[in-house]
């Protein structure tokens, strides 16, 4: 028995050819699904091929989605999709981050988060802001401060060696 995503794409296809016939070809045909529930269905991107969980009751709808070419979004096999490959940056709350040390030395070593497969630096800062912002917002402010710290320490020794020049090399 085919899943509800490959039902769904099936659907699709179907309502696709029948929009080109004529209202006497027809006839009496007739979509009904009946209380689909909310359980997931995983389609696949058409861009990245990465799995994509939909509640079962929109799965019609997302399966219709198009890019702006007029091509269909979602598959409902992974193999009629790109070869999905993760990324391999990991949330700075991930268990083996390089920010760990950090995150230890603020007070925040039970937080913790499995993401491990981020794309990039960008994909980071995002899940970083939206699942983990309080969280985020500590640790970018610990780094501002050391920054800073960092900062006013060149600047306090540029101004030493300025006046130890401007005193004739004396102290």
């Amino acid at each position: 028995m085919p899943g509800k995503a490959a039902t769904a794409e099936r659907v699709r296809d179907l309502k696709s050819q029948i929009a080109n016939l004529s209202a006497e070809e027809v006839g009496d045909i007739l979509f009904l699904e009946i209380s689909p529930g909310r359980e997931p269905v995983t389609v696949y991107s058409k861009e990245d091929g990465s799995p994509v969980l939909v509640p079962a009751y929109r799965i019609n709808e997302v399966m219709s989605l198009t890019d702006s070419e007029g091509n269909h979004r979602f598959v409902a096999e992974a193999k009629d999709a790109p070869k999905y490959r993760p990324g391999t940056v990991k949330c700075f709350l991930h268990k083996d981050s390089p920010e760990r040390p950090i995150l230890e030395t603020i007070g925040l070593q039970s937080a913790t988060c499995p993401k491990g497969t981020l794309a990039n630096d960008q994909s980071k800062r995002m899940h970083a802001l939206h699942r983990h912002k309080n969280e985020w917002v500590a640790y970018q402010g610990y780094v501002e401060d050391q920054k800073e710290a960092k900062r006013e320490k060149r600047l306090d020794e540029q101004l030493d060696a300025t006046l130890a020049l401007a005193r004739g090399g004396q102290k």
